[in-house]
């Protein structure tokens, strides 16, 4: 019985042995958040964001209003694009560390051909990171907080890719493609004139919901036009973009 004891208190002891050496061990490999800290929760209060490469090419994108971004304070901002942005940088995590092998490389690789962001809360500067190339399997994106030596792997959880292509410093490629975005019970005038073809020209007047029809070489009144085509051309001026900038 107390050799049976004495087993038991043997195993016991070896046990808490073992488990403390892996607490300690995996203590040992917790990264610091300080180093691993690259998203950013609080999105709604970016003011500004600040893109630049080693080509010297810098993007800066103004927050002017809710949903409202112009780029380099000339034009409007693609809102498909800032909202993956600001998603992006709230979701990015770190997926694992860089082997330490390989950690020259990459940051001789980031200082070379990363993106630098800048993100801003009012005034204050809030986070600062390089953005690098994606991992061999593209699944991930090499990052480095700006004053830190330890370059990551970082993810989105959910996402099958690499974050790369999401931080745009071009600004065509920032650039909304929108020439205007009417809506049709706005509308009370279009006035089109053809100047190969004066006869063709005509302007259509809304009045009182009625669509009335005058052309331009015909001093006639107006007359009543198909109520049904005329709110299908003025539904025409909704959402009118161009294909690409310069």
């Amino acid at each position: 019985m107390k050799k049976n004891t004495l087993l038991y208190i043997v195993v016991f002891i070896a046990l808490a042995v073992t488990a403390a050496v892996l607490v300690l061990k995996n203590n040992k490999s917790t990264l610091p958040q300080a180093l691993t800290d690259f998203g950013y929760d609080d999105t709604a209060s970016v003011s500004k964001i600040v893109l630049s490469d080693h080509y010297k090419n810098v993007t800066t994108l103004d927050r002017k209003s809710r949903g409202h971004w112009v780029v380099n304070n000339t034009y409007n901002v693609n809102q498909d694009n800032i909202s993956m942005l600001l998603g992006t940088i709230k979701n990015v995590q770190v997926k694992s560390p860089i082997p330490i092998p390989a950690k020259d490389n990459v940051i001789k690789d980031l200082a070379t051909n990363g993106v630098k962001i800048d993100i801003y809360s009012g005034p204050n500067l809030v986070k600062s990171y390089y953005v690098g190339s994606p991992t061999p399997d593209e699944l991930g994106t090499l990052m480095l907080l700006k004053g830190s030596s330890q370059p990551f792997i970082t993810w989105i959880p959910g996402f099958s890719g690499y974050l790369t292509p999401r931080y745009i410093v071009r600004v065509r490629d920032w650039r909304s493609t929108e020439i205007y975005n009417l809506s049709p019970a706005d509308i009370s005038t279009i006035s089109v004139k053809y100047f190969d073809n004066e006869k063709e020209s005509f302007t259509l007047r809304v009045k009182e919901n009625i669509f009335l029809l005058y052309k331009h070489d015909t001093t006639e009144k107006p007359v009543e036009v198909n109520q049904l085509l005329a709110k299908k051309y003025l539904a025409g001026f909704a959402q009118v973009n161009f294909e690409q900038g310069i």
